[in-house]
């Protein structure tokens, strides 16, 4: 589905879609090449086919400014640790 530049292809996730095809799940940000996904056109796709959308914004929160609601974000993932909460508890 990604380009040669880590790019996810609409067109080619379009084509993944299937019937019951019910979450799609893209990261933001790939923290070894450093793409961003266009996450609002990937928002949309999946909007318009009553599928629920899942960003996993791990790498990219806290370093980019987004709003989820304008997005179209359903779902989001983050790591505690990232935004300086434990690596781990405990007991």
């Amino acid at each position: 589905m990604p380009n040669s530049d880590g790019i996810i292809v609409l067109e080619d996730l379009v084509d993944e879609f299937l019937k019951n095809t019910f979450l799609v799940s893209i990261m933001a940000a790939n923290n070894e090449i450093g793409v961003l996904q266009p996450l609002e056109n990937i928002a949309l796709l999946c909007k318009e086919r009553g599928i629920s959308f899942h960003c996993d914004a791990a790498q990219a929160f806290g370093n980019l400014a987004f709003d989820i609601d304008k997005i179209g974000i359903d779902l989001l993932t983050i790591s505690g640790h990232k935004i300086y909460g434990p690596k781990w508890l405990t007991m």
